[in-house]
């Protein structure tokens, strides 16, 4: 009858095998003091009395101890590592610190570097973003002016030109001196083809109908025929055409400067006229009739 027992847990595999070493002499006092049964072998009955706790086997197996090497696997082999001082493994740490310093400095000066271009860029599309916008309000605002500048002369002349025309004169009734100074002046020192506007000035300045001044340079153009003249483009965008006395004193001919020089003009007329007209009251008054 074979006996099976468990062993115990703390009896590991290492016991088993000190077991098997151990001395011959233990081993022949056990076989000496236990006889064998005729029905039991030797191997049946050694372990049973080899596995009990209380034998002496057992307790000198207790304290002895083997040391167990690591077995190593064909197939995964571990390398056997070479120990490293201190001394070694600062070294290692402060290589590998400095490496990693160099790559994040270079890596934070690559990074730095093109943060600067991509700022260097936004500054300089900006800038230009900036100059454009710039250049933009103000060709903007120049336009404004121009546009507001030339609503308000259609304005004035348009005023001009119906107050021009409220002007009453006898129809066909011929013009004064005075009137034929200014208009003559205008005719062969500024311009043979005044506008409307001009026009317009004229007949308020020299108290004449819109009409009748307006008819008298196309008259005065039948009779005489034409001259030389300029074609010139005034401030105002009119293309006019002046004679060349005009244009070499004033290239830029608008409706204020040809106004003043008609009303300087019509002011020299009107003084002459007065003066011719009391030095001719003051003649007649001193001729002596012969009476005392």
């Amino acid at each position: 009858m074979h006996l099976i027992m468990t062993i115990p847990s703390r009896r590991g595999a290492l016991h088993i095998l000190a077991l098997i070493a151990t001395d011959d002499t233990e081993r022949t006092k056990l076989d000496t003091c236990h006889e064998i049964p005729s029905h039991h072998t030797a191997a049946d009955v050694r372990i049973p009395l080899l596995c009990n706790a209380d034998s002496p086997v057992m307790q000198n197996v207790s304290n002895f101890h083997i040391d167990a090497k690591p077995v190593s696997c064909p197939t995964d082999p571990i390398t056997p590592r070479k120990p490293v001082s201190s001394h070694s493994a600062v070294e290692e740490s402060i290589s590998t610190a400095s490496s990693s310093s160099s790559s994040s400095s270079s890596s934070s000066s690559s990074s730095a570097s093109s943060s600067s271009a991509r700022s260097g860029r936004r500054t300089r599309s900006s800038g230009k973003n900036d100059r454009d916008r710039k250049t933009l309000s103000g060709s903007s605002q120049q336009s404004a002016l121009e546009v507001s500048r030339k609503l308000e002369l259609r304005m004035k002349r348009k005023q001009m030109i119906e107050k021009a025309r409220k002007i009453n004169s006898l129809d066909n009734s011929p013009a004064n001196d005075r009137q034929l100074h200014v208009l003559r002046m205008v005719y062969t020192e500024i311009t043979m083809y005044p506008s409307e506007p001009w026009i317009a000035i004229l007949a308020i300045i020299i108290h004449r109908s819109f009409k009748q001044v307006k008819n008298w340079f196309s008259n005065e153009r039948q009779k005489r025929g034409t001259g030389e003249d300029h074609a010139v483009t005034s401030s105002a965008g009119d293309k006019i055409r002046v004679r060349p006395i005009s244009h070499d004193s004033c290239s830029d001919w608008s409706d204020e400067w040809f106004e003043e020089v008609v009303m300087i003009h019509h002011y020299r007329v009107l003084c002459n006229s007065r003066w011719q007209a009391g030095r001719a009251h003051s003649d007649t008054s001193s001729i002596y009739d012969g009476r005392s």
